[in-house]
């Protein structure tokens, strides 16, 4: 499965293509999904979630999903301190 929008920072979208006619795994999907949210965690959206997804077929050609994506409030980190034993 191929990304065309790799779920930029500004939209709410994400659409993969699969070129037809092929073989259509379903725990590929499952793993692209999960691989979205982590891209969104990894720039500051944690909690993003996806909302749903659709499929669609164009030419006969390729297989399309569109996946909705809610990215919710992003964080931002400026410094991590940690204290304690020094000692390990």
């Amino acid at each position: 499965m191929r990304t065309i929008q790799n779920g930029e920072l500004g939209t709410n979208k994400c659409v993969l293509y699969s070129k037809l006619p092929g073989k259509w795994e379903e725990e590929r999907l499952q793993e692209d999904l999960v691989a979205i949210i982590e891209y969104y965690n990894k720039e500051g959206f944690l909690y993003a979630r996806i909302i749903s997804h659709d499929e669609y077929i164009e030419e006969n050609r390729y297989k399309f999903i569109n996946v909705y994506i809610e990215k919710g409030e992003r964080f931002f980190f400026r410094s991590l301190s940690i204290s304690g034993n020094v000692h390990f």
